[in-house]
């Protein structure tokens, strides 16, 4: 069995896949369904493993049900194997965020060329068992560098090994590679510095690329690795160097750089930098800061436009990679820090941004032999109409001259309007020699035009099908597909959704179409481009929100689902399939999005914040935590302010503090009911209170520290909810009339919108521990919990307590507990023993437990609600001092157990077993050498004549039942061959079938009740030899319950024997004709 080791500290992939989507496909992220939407069913077998038979099927259940799932294991049952019944080809990379394992059984898996990423937040294992993998593209190429000549296994389980049992990795041939040659195929992300590093510059140009950049195209593993050029040095003794270039666009005669025309990788600023400090959860990764000009940028991302002076504007921004503090990599971004509201530094970095965006049309080339540089255009596109950040619109016009002047064509014929977007349809044609560009700077209030000199085709004649497929995507429904309320007679209440009909283009389909436009529309674009095929996906649509269902293809909202309930960016992945010769498959994104009703100020005015809000919770602490983190104070220094209330802490584990000027302030929560109150009472009044908040808000570091006290933790998983209380920190209506801030709380309906997370229980040991607290009393066990229990391989040293814990989530994992360990020997206080509530088998065998010890693990086993199997064999246990006693409870308290199915609990002093017939799921018990001493032996013990109807009625009930043993073998209770009082008693002959209406009492009444007649004995020997003669002997017939209705009737075999008086009781049944 072989494991991959060190797993990535939180799940990110998903997180980057939503961010590629309008930059290209994720390496590892690519698949689509051949059938739509639709589920691809497949057989579910008891305990939960899948049989699959096609790429198709595995596809679909290798999905979690909710990727961002906070515990650490699913839920009971969820967990699933997923079992090959054929030989599977990856038609794709495929990406596993099920809690599975995968069974080859005895099959082939075949890459072909594909990745395999496991990819999930659940601790454990994630186990490819039993099989043949076989990474080789179907058809190989002999030079085995390239692209996709092989496939490989990402691992990306912060919590979990991947575990290879049993598997070889094969070629194409069926021949196996060496182990070295398997380890190849094989790669943990979360190790590799260069990739860490990486995509934390990746997260870094996130916030600082424009509007309308070509970004450069991500690279995945193999291209980081190999990349030599732009990356050098080796992450350790020489720290890598990153180019920018990587990162960003090289731009042309970039605004007051390079003048020659040399590529120069830039970024415009407009306002302040939320500059990101970590890479998503990882703790261990930090990005620090320097600027080569503090004042105009500070390394914190604060953008001090008053510091801007001409010939200053350049500023490089140092980003360098600490991993566990040590510095790994190093990035210079150059900055061009832009005032909007300076009419001429407006219109420069608009025409220069707009340059970039076009910059892949630039030109330089020879027209009738005559030098000529400009943009050449050869099939249509989108062109932008404004850029929000900047605070500009463009507006287009076509000519016929290379000055833009003179004839000027008209507007429609070249130029359209995308509906819902912030995009102009651009369709050259040969006769157009410019364009004049008009830029509007609305923070300005300035105009500005220039001229671009162009050369075009006739797109008529030179259309891609890439083109093509925008065009029938953006004919059928615009830019973006919108999902509208449909309100109550009143315009109050939301009673449902409209939907969306996602349309094809088969003969077939367009018959069935009722909608005279809409079929019309349909033929016309069948009869322009021909056999042209429609499919949809679903993409990033994590809640379940919309579904595509029916033969119609309708695009609705899930039922039992609020769009307005959910914060995401759903997109409809539309794929053009082209037929024939130059066939190809296209891939149109278009947004889902909600129009919520008006009305909802607070909600749409906050959302945004929210959205980034919420997004940095998770991707700091993956929305499941022990540790402190921080959030923002503030969105740059124009965004809102935001005060967190903390709801769900019933310990007061989680504590708020303010940091800024890398001071901890004095703030506190303590002896306040909310954020808002104790952030007030800092601030104090008057103008000395908005001076300080200005202090706060320019220091450009001020964030919420969440303190999370480790001692404070309680056992059980909380959820945390942060609740937004936000103000807009210029708007001077925030305050009141003693300048308190007036603070506005993030609500629907008066319930807040929150953020939350779960605080993991943890399981504590503490040596003077009370008898009402939840924690461990003895260190031998925890350090044996801690070991077996916990998702890597470390190691607890007694004495780590302080600093070691144990996940309450861990212990929902299936481990044996098994007396015989070398630590759990040492034990002597069992205490959490109760908590293990995954452990399906304890063995307690030899243990020797007695008195209050005994009481105390019995009480414990009780509560391990999955145990399956129980043994305590050779302990000593007894259930009452004499047969006169009351039942003491050690045992019967067991009986809580739903799972348990198998007890052994021979070779102890067991009087009474009348307790094994309350537990629900037995199916067999181990009752053999429970020897009763004296007198008592003959009644009770496992051969007690007291307990032989319990075991008849037990094994009526289907629970198979061992009370004797021969030569090492238990035997059961059915076939023993004794002969005894009960045996002679059970073995009266009756009518089994009975009449409906008939007395019972009709069928017994004539029965002897003497004792000679049963071969009843009149003494008994004990096992010790001793002979006791009976007394008080009498036989009784009677019945249970109404005679006319019953169907059990009894006799009952009473006596004294040295001094204790037994019943016995026989129930006998019959059948009511």
């Amino acid at each position: 069995m072989k494991k991959l080791h060190k797993k990535w500290i939180i799940p990110v992939l998903s997180l980057v896949a939503a961010a590629c989507l309008a930059t290209g496909t994720y390496a590892y992220f690519s698949h689509t369904s051949e059938s739509g939407n639709q589920h691809i069913s497949a057989e579910i077998t008891d305990g939960g493993r899948v049989n699959v038979s096609s790429f198709e099927q595995l596809f679909s259940y290798s999905k979690a049900e909710a990727y961002n799932d906070p515990d650490k294991t699913s839920a009971v049952g969820k967990r699933m194997t997923l079992t090959l019944q054929n030989d599977i080809t990856l038609l794709s990379d495929l990406i596993v965020t099920a809690d599975c394992h995968i069974d080859l059984n005895a099959k082939k898996l075949y890459l072909a060329g594909h990745s395999l990423t496991i990819s999930h937040s659940y601790a454990g294992s994630f186990v490819i068992s039993n099989g043949a993998i076989v990474p080789d593209a179907l058809s190989a190429s002999s030079d085995s560098s390239e692209e996709n000549a092989f496939g490989k296994i990402y691992a990306d389980v912060p919590y979990a090994d991947v575990i290879f049992d049993r598997v070889t990795f094969e070629n194409n041939a069926g021949a196996s590679y060496t182990d070295a040659e398997s380890e190849a195929f094989k790669q943990v992300l979360s190790v590799d510095k260069k990739l860490v590093s990486y995509n934390a510059y990746r997260l870094v140009s996130d916030i600082l690329v424009n509007e309308g950049d070509a970004r450069p195209e991500r690279l995945d593993y193999d291209g980081v690795t190999a990349e030599a050029v732009l990356i050098v040095g080796d992450g350790s003794a020489s720290p890598y160097v990153f180019d920018s270039s990587l990162f960003l666009q090289k731009r042309l005669f970039c605004h007051g750089k390079n003048a020659n025309g040399a590529e120069d990788v830039c970024a415009f600023v407009f306002r302040d930098l939320d500059l990101p400090t970590h890479y998503l959860g990882y703790g261990n990764v930090r990005i620090f800061y320097t600027s080569s000009d503090a004042e105009l940028v500070s390394p914190n991302g604060r953008v001090d436009i008053s510091k801007l002076s001409v010939g200053k504007e350049d500023v490089t921004l140092t980003a360098e990679i600490l991993i566990d503090e040590t510095p790994v990599a190093s990035c210079e971004f150059l900055l061009h820090i832009v005032d909007k509201t300076n009419a001429a530094a407006a219109r420069a970095a608009g025409e220069t941004l707009l340059k970039s965006y076009l910059q892949k049309y630039y030109s330089e080339t020879a027209v009738g032999g005559v030098a000529w540089t400009g943009y050449l255009f050869n099939r249509e596109l989108f062109l932008p109409s404004q850029m929000e950040d900047l605070g500009i619109t463009f507006a287009y016009s076509a000519y016929k001259s290379e000055n833009g002047t003179g004839e000027r064509l008209n507007y429609a014929d070249n130029f359209s309007d995308v509906e819902n977007t912030d995009k102009i349809k651009f369709q050259p044609t040969v006769d157009i020699k410019s364009l004049k560009i008009t830029l509007t700077s609305l923070a300005a209030g300035a105009e500005y035009a220039f001229v671009l000199p162009t050369l075009c085709g006739d797109t008529e004649l030179i259309n891609t099908n890439a083109s093509i497929a925008r065009d029938i995507v953006s004919e059928l429904y615009g830019g973006r597909i919108t999902i509208n309320p449909i309100l109550d007679e009143l315009k109050e209440t939301v009673i449902g959704y409209t939907s969306q009909p996602l349309y094809r283009l088969t003969d077939e389909y367009i018959q069935t179409v009722t909608d005279a436009k809409k079929k019309e529309q349909l033929e016309k674009i069948r009869q322009k481009y021909g056999n042209v095929t429609l499919d949809y996906e679903l993409m990033n649509n994590t809640f379940g929100v919309y579904e595509i269902v029916g033969a119609d293809n309708l695009l609705k909202v899930a039922d039992g689902k609020k769009p307005e309930d959910y914060v995401q960016s759903v997109i409809l992945d539309v794929q053009v399939t082209f037929s024939g010769a130059g066939g190809s498959t296209e891939r149109i994104q278009l947004e889902v999005a909600y129009a919520p009703p008006a009305g909802g100020d607070n909600i749409s005015g906050f959302l945004p914040y929210y959205t980034y809000y919420n997004d940095m919770l998770y991707s700091t602490i993956g929305g499941y935590t022990v540790e402190s983190f921080t959030m923002p104070f503030c969105y740059g220094s124009n965004g809102p302010i935001v005060c967190y209330d903390i709801t769900g802490d019933t310990n007061g584990a989680v504590s708020l503090k303010l940091t800024y000027g890398d001071v901890e302030q004095t703030f506190s929560l303590e002896g306040y009911g909310s954020c808002t109150s104790a952030f007030n009472q800092y601030l104090g009044t008057g103008d000395a209170a908005k001076t300080k908040l200005r202090e706060i808000i320019d220091s450009g570091d001020a964030k919420w520290n969440f303190v999370i006290d480790k001692n404070k933790i309680p056992r059980q998983n909380s959820t945390i909810k942060l609740v937004y209380n936000y103000i807009y920190s210029f708007n001077e209506l925030a305050y009141g009339a003693d300048s308190r801030l007036v603070w506005t709380q993030y609500a629907k309906d008066g319930e807040p919108i929150v953020s939350s997370f779960t605080l993991a229980g943890v399981l504590k040991y503490a040596p003077t521990a009370t008898e009402s607290s939840e924690t461990i009393r003895d260190e031998n066990l925890y350090k044996w919990i801690y070991d077996n229990f916990n998702v890597s391989n470390d190691v607890y040293t007694m004495g780590q307590y302080t600093t070691k814990f144990v996940y309450t989530d861990w212990l929902k994992q299936n481990v044996t507990f098994d007396i015989s360990d070398a630590t759990l020997q040492k034990v002597t206080n069992f205490y959490g023993l109760q908590y293990l509530v995954g452990t399906k088998k304890a063995d307690f065998t030899g243990k020797n437990l007695s008195g209050s010890e005994a009481a105390a693990v019995t009480g414990y086993l009780s509560q391990m609600t999955a145990l399956e199997t129980l043994i305590l064999s050779r302990n000593g246990f007894t259930d009452r001092a004499n047969a006169a006693s009351e039942d003491n409870g050690i045992l019967s308290g067991l009986a809580e157990l739903p799972s348990l199915k198998t007890l052994y609990i021979d070779n102890n002093n067991v009087y009474s077993f009348e307790w094994l017939l309350s537990f629900p799921s037995l199916n067999e018990v181990y009752v053999y050498q429970n020897n009763a001493s004296g007198g008592d032996g003959i009644f009770y013990g496992s051969a007690g004549l007291a307990n032989l109807p319990v075991f008849q009625e037990l094994t009526d009930n289907g629970v198979s039942v061992y009370n004797t043993i021969a030569d090492a073998n238990p035997i059961l209770f059915e076939k023993s061959d004794e002969v005894n009082d009960y045996i002679n008693l059970k073995g009266v002959e009756y009518q089994s079938k009975l009449k409906k209406g008939v007395s019972i009492a009709d069928l017994y009444k004539n029965f002897s009740t003497t004792l000679g007649d049963y071969g009843i004995e009149r003494s008994y020997k004990t096992a010790e030899g001793t002979t006791y003669s009976a007394s008080n002997q009498t036989l009784t017939w009677g019945h249970i319950g109404d005679p006319y209705t019953s169907d059990t009737f009894t006799l009952t075999y009473s006596l004294t024997l040295n001094g204790t008086s037994v019943k016995i009781v026989i129930k006998f049944h019959v059948t009511r004709i």
